[in-house]
């Protein structure tokens, strides 16, 4: 690993069950990560975590000090489309909401439900996959 990597990478998520896309996606990162070298702890929950909690027990007994990112994202939906043209226009138009993930598939990370239908209803041309097919290499 270079100077600039991270040597342990700690991912949380909260609402595994409840969320299932954007657990994936978490999930699919925290693989990457590890097998780009990093040394990755994973924590999920059912329901929401104590972060501050979490940051004290890690400082506590491993002495590792921890910062929490948040995201506001419901539910995390695979996008694919027969014409690029139609998913070029998506990924100019919902830029602010689109993430890669490790095997470089375009994921649509909706901020809400009610965001997640208006999507679906104005993108008809596109498909919104709940779950993608991974196959180890």
């Amino acid at each position: 690993m270079d100077s600039c990597a991270l040597d342990t990478v700690i991912v949380l998520n909260d609402f595994c069950h409840v969320q299932g896309g954007a657990s994936k996606v978490a999930i699919d990162e925290a693989v990457a990560l590890s097998e780009g070298g990093a040394d990755v702890i994973f924590l999920g929950a059912v329901g929401p975590l104590q972060f501050e909690v979490v940051a004290f027990r890690l400082q506590d007994e491993y002495n590792v000090q921890c910062v929490f990112d948040t995201i506001g994202v419901h539910t995390a939906r695979w996008v694919s489309a027969a014409d690029p043209r139609k998913l070029e226009e998506f990924r100019i138009k919902a830029h602010g909401h689109l993430a890669i993930d490790h095997s470089d598939a375009l994921v649509y990370l909706a901020p809400s439900r009610v965001n997640l239908e208006l999507t679906l209803e104005r993108w008809p041309e596109l498909t919104f996959a709940k779950t993608r097919e991974h196959l180890a290499g």
